[in-house]
């Protein structure tokens, strides 16, 4: 008895050491997301209207010379990777007369989503990380971390709004009205449909796990 309590412990102890999804996600996302803005990095700091330099700008102006025309790319990609931003927004847009996000005046929109999504949405990339780790421990009988119902909501209302979105945008255009950019959008809303899942999911299996334990009790 002993014996097997101290090997439950100690496996306890190696899952627990293991890598934290919660935390990985989160920071894997701001690094992608800085590498991905890196070649356009002058295009943001003029925007945010940030002093640079002059060598350091002329530096700069030549890795956005020879990237500009992939610009659309690298900001398109970073907004749909976060788009449970977006929908954070919402309500301020579909209460706001220029229906529009807030943003400060004159700034190009796709730079502002760019410089704030990312950050917005660090929260979401932790509650997908969550529930990657409640999934992982599951496999050795550990309920842990506990996925609550605020999580399981947030993750039903991403996959419901995102799945959504993904049929609708997949099936209901033509191709003629399929662009890169809604390509791009269109993955995101799958990726997004996916890591909400995962927390409905984690919910459930904790639950039937724990009552299962109840009944071997």
């Amino acid at each position: 008895m002993l014996a097997t309590q101290l090997e439950s412990i100690g496996r306890r102890h190696r899952i627990i050491g293991r890598i934290r999804f919660a935390w990985l996600l989160p920071l894997a996302q701001l690094l992608l997301c800085a590498t991905l803005l890196w070649p356009v990095r002058l295009a943001i700091f003029r925007e945010l209207h940030i002093p640079l330099p002059h060598i350091v700008e002329q530096i700069t102006l030549q890795d956005y010379v020879r990237w500009w025309h992939k610009q659309e790319f690298f900001l398109s990609s970073v907004a749909a990777l976060n788009l449970p931003a977006g929908l954070v927004q919402l309500p301020y847009e579909m209460f706001n007369t220029t229906k529009r996000e807030w943003m400060p005046a004159e700034m190009d929109f796709r730079i502002w989503r760019v410089v704030t999504w990312p950050l917005l949405c660090i929260p979401f990339w932790w509650i997908a990380g969550r529930a990657i780790d409640a999934l992982t421990a599951l496999k050795h009988r550990i309920v842990t971390p506990k996925i609550g119902w605020t999580e399981t909501i947030i993750g039903f209302v991403l996959m419901a709004a995102c799945g959504t979105g993904f049929f609708g945008l997949l099936f209901g255009l033509s191709k003629e009205e399929r662009t890169l950019e809604l390509t791009r959008f269109v993955a995101g809303c799958g990726l997004w449909a996916l890591l909400g899942g995962l927390s409905v999911v984690a919910r459930f299996w904790q639950w039937r796990s724990g009552k299962k334990q109840k009944a071997a009790s």
